[in-house]
């Protein structure tokens, strides 16, 4: 009978569906969570092409309450938080407004807090962790309690994923080693999201750091802490499977790289089945079992992987932008790939692409450009083929439309 309770209702299973990482369903839960309100409604994941705002108002319950108020404008910042995890960043901002414009009606401290985390996060996404360095500094001055509590707990994730991110990897293992003794002096749940997260950056940075039996060492405590099978979460257990097939790929263990790579890749494609948006991990596991398959020479499916990894890659960065240091050394790394296999009209489309979307590169692609003609020129076989044709073709548009650079 209570339009506000029956809105809550939709909004605690929307925030279910985010935590176990199955934002179709969050989505759509928000939505319904949003349909009693006489507020715009956020679009269905995959639904719209446009990916436009539903201004069509289904609701004829007002916000008038501190709590109603409370419940939408959460449930706009929820969604924002998904579609920025999407890459969809501009929506995310244009949903973020709308919650903005509803917390002003509301004088709810948690409110204001959650937009400021819904801020922070976003430009976790997008990359600004110098920003978001900042802003969490700032939220952690602005908490009057003293105990380590869940938001402290949060922040210091965030800030952990930031430090590792710019490289300040002994800012990032205060931060992770803060988390990790709390759970463990408190007797908390092991299988908590934070706690394996931490486990995940903390395994990620010594990898950084080319710290490779340190990875496997502390991968094999947090798996006889958590069975990974059954933990909630997958996404992050996907990354430490990573952390740790790059850990053996680095020792030249390209065997028991794949199992781990595999088990990784298995699970991220499995939540990409149930509607959970791909992010950066997916194209790294991709680049990874790329360049285990390439190690041990079966270069089809070296090209298989690398060639998943481009298309997300395609995807993550239209918005973000291709200067992106992952997404160039994807493009590179298939160009290489590319050339010793002989596939050379490919590698100059790679290198014609990379021309056009890597400002800061064009001198380096130019001359790629150059070397795929010649390598091409020189193989007597390739010389026979079709694609010798349509390679010169292309050469000879590109060199006519770019003459200043050559």
């Amino acid at each position: 009978e209570s339009p506000t309770e029956l809105a809550e209702c939709y909004s605690y299973k929307a925030y279910s569906y985010f935590f176990c990482r199955n934002f179709k369903e969050s989505i759509n839960a928000l939505r319904t969570c949003l349909s009693f309100y006489d507020v715009p409604n956020i679009p269905e994941i995959g639904k719209l092409s446009n990916m436009e705002i539903d201004s069509v108002n289904t609701g004829e319950y007002p916000v008038t309450t501190r709590k109603d108020s409370s419940i939408v404008s959460n449930a706009y910042l929820t969604s924002a938080t998904i579609f920025s995890t999407q890459g969809k960043h501009k929506l995310a901002l244009k949903i973020r407004k709308i919650s903005e414009s509803l917390i002003n009606y509301s004088s709810d401290d948690d409110s204001v807090f959650n937009l400021i985390i819904s801020e922070i996060v976003q430009k976790f996404q997008i990359g600004l962790h110098d920003s978001v360095i900042q802003d969490i500094t700032e939220a952690l001055n602005a908490i009057k309690d003293n105990e380590f509590s869940d938001i402290h707990v949060l922040l210091n994730y965030l800030l952990a994923a930031s430090y590792s991110e710019i490289g300040k990897l002994d800012s990032t293992y205060y931060h992770t080693d803060k988390i990790i003794q709390h759970y463990r002096e408190k007797k908390r749940n092991y299988y908590d999201q934070y706690y394996i997260g931490a486990w995940s950056i903390k395994t990620k940075t010594l990898a950084l750091e080319r710290k490779f039996n340190e990875v496997l060492y502390y991968t094999n405590i947090i798996e006889n802490e958590v069975d990974f099978r059954n933990a909630p979460y997958q996404d992050i257990i996907a990354s430490i499977y990573n952390n740790k097939g790059l850990a053996h790929l680095e020792r030249k263990e390209y065997d028991k790289a794949i199992v781990e790579l595999l088990k990784s890749n298995s699970i991220l494609t499995e939540m990409n089945k149930s509607g959970t948006p791909k992010t950066s991990l997916n194209m790294i596991v991709n680049a990874n079992l790329a360049m285990a398959y390439e190690n041990i020479t079966e270069f089809e499916k070296a090209r298989i992987y690398i060639y998943k990894a481009f298309s997300e890659g395609k995807t993550l960065y239209k918005e973000i932008g291709y200067e992106h240091y992952l997404f160039y050394m994807i493009v590179d790394y298939m160009y290489q790939l590319e050339i010793k296999s002989n596939l050379f009209k490919e590698a100059m489309d790679t290198a014609i692409l990379c021309h056009n979307v890597l400002d800061r590169e064009k001198e380096t692609y130019w001359n790629r450009i150059e070397e795929c003609y010649k390598l091409a020129k020189s193989s007597k076989q390739y010389k026979k083929s079709k694609e010798y044709k349509e390679l010169v073709k292309k050469y000879n548009e590109f060199t006519k439309n770019n003459p200043i650079n050559r």
